[in-house]
């Protein structure tokens, strides 16, 4: 038993001395890394004619700029700032007319993904309403035969429910897309 406890203590000491020195990498050696690898991408970004693709802010960059702002509205010039200000409105009026025609479109859309769920329930009730005993039919007002039997009267239910499944079926597939879309849920109501 003493023997197995010095021979176990023998190998931790043994264990600790041959294991390598850690040491925890410094705050400047992270930087001086980090800053590497945006030079390289900077450079990589101008070989590929890419200028201005990769943008680094240190402290140098903003003791440059003396705090001042990218847009500081107070040293642009009313002639630089009229013309923008307008460009600006066109824009939005255009984004505003643009976003106006994508909500009519998608609550049209919604308005006629209703209206054939509302045409096939309509036609399944008709249908549904109907009744009839061997030997009967039913004629529309030309003498055209409608429903010849029983089996045809099923069969035409079974059609219509088949119709009204596929309509409300659109319905949930359009409701989706327009989730995906973001599109808001006022739109589709």
């Amino acid at each position: 038993m003493r023997a197995g406890r010095l021979l176990l203590a023998l190998l931790t000491v043994l264990l600790v001395w041959a294991a390598p020195p850690v040491r925890a990498q410094s705050l400047a050696d992270l930087a001086r890394q980090e800053e590497a690898r945006r030079k390289a991408a900077r450079e990589r970004a101008a070989k590929e004619g890419q200028e201005g693709a990769v943008e680094t802010y240190t402290n140098t960059s903003l003791e440059e700029t003396d705090g001042e702002l990218a847009f500081d509205p107070e040293k642009n010039d009313t002639a630089t700032t009229s013309a923008g200000t307008a460009a600006e409105s066109g824009r939005l009026d255009r984004e505003r007319s643009t976003r106006e025609e994508l909500e009519r479109t998608w609550r049209d859309r919604a308005a006629q993904a209703r209206a054939h769920i509302e045409d096939a329930r309509a036609e399944r009730k008709y249908l549904s309403g109907l009744s009839l005993v061997a030997g009967e039919y039913y004629v529309d007002e030309n003498g055209k035969v409608l429903v010849r039997d029983l089996a045809h009267l099923r069969r035409l239910v079974a059609e219509a429910d088949a119709r009204l499944a596929a309509a409300e079926g659109a319905l949930s597939d359009l409701e989706r897309s327009a989730r995906k879309q973001s599109i808001p849920p006022g739109w589709l109501r």
